[in-house]
């Protein structure tokens, strides 16, 4: 009784689901990383002093920590038959150089698209896609991973254009879009 007892709690415990979560970022921000294409190899979630914590490398150590903490939450649980492993993805190219500082959220344009072919071609245990860019840079990968159907969830993407569903049917964010002179607005009245 007590041995059927035990395989049948190491079934339950083990009888959690795996899936593989993509964190997007400029993770080329981020000195002395290693990649195969746009996948992020090395990555430590140690704050180091090639970090700036007020540049673009710190805004992406910061979000990855956050990202992060919310895997470790749903993975901490026992109540989940869940767990989320994740993979990390430079949306900016797979090398680091000083001018990527200043970084002003144009378009990924090429690294972009390269990561989003990455992700399709050769991850494909990837089922959705988190990150925190800017609407310019989200642009493209957006209605790409929604050709592909893979879920994109860009909490930093606030153009207005993002909530037209026949374009980017597999994109979503926590907020709605706002429009720069509603923002303004919002800003004014409070």
């Amino acid at each position: 009784m007590f041995i059927a007892a035990a395989i049948l709690f190491s079934c339950t415990v083990s009888a959690k689901i795996n899936i593989t979560l993509g964190i997007v970022s400029n993770y080329c921000s981020i000195q002395n990383l290693s990649y195969i294409g746009s996948l992020v190899l090395d990555y430590n979630t140690t704050f180091t002093n090639t970090i700036d914590a007020y540049g673009l490398s710190g805004y992406v150590y910061f979000n990855d920590i956050a990202f992060l903490a919310a895997v470790n939450a749903i993975n901490s649980r026992s109540d989940m038959s869940l767990w989320v492993n994740i993979k990390r993805f430079s949306d900016c190219g797979n090398k680091w150089y000083p001018a990527v500082e200043q970084f002003s959220g144009n378009s990924g344009g090429w690294a972009s698209s390269i990561m989003v072919q990455d992700i399709w071609d050769k991850h494909k245990d990837v089922v959705a896609v988190v990150a925190d860019e800017y609407s310019t840079t989200a642009r493209g990968p957006s209605q790409a991973l929604s050709y592909y159907q893979i879920p994109y969830c860009s909490s930093a993407s606030s153009a207005p254009g993002f909530s037209d569903k026949n374009k980017n049917p597999y994109f979503w964010r926590p907020l709605p879009g706002v429009e720069k002179k509603e923002l303004a607005r919002m800003c004014i009245n409070s």
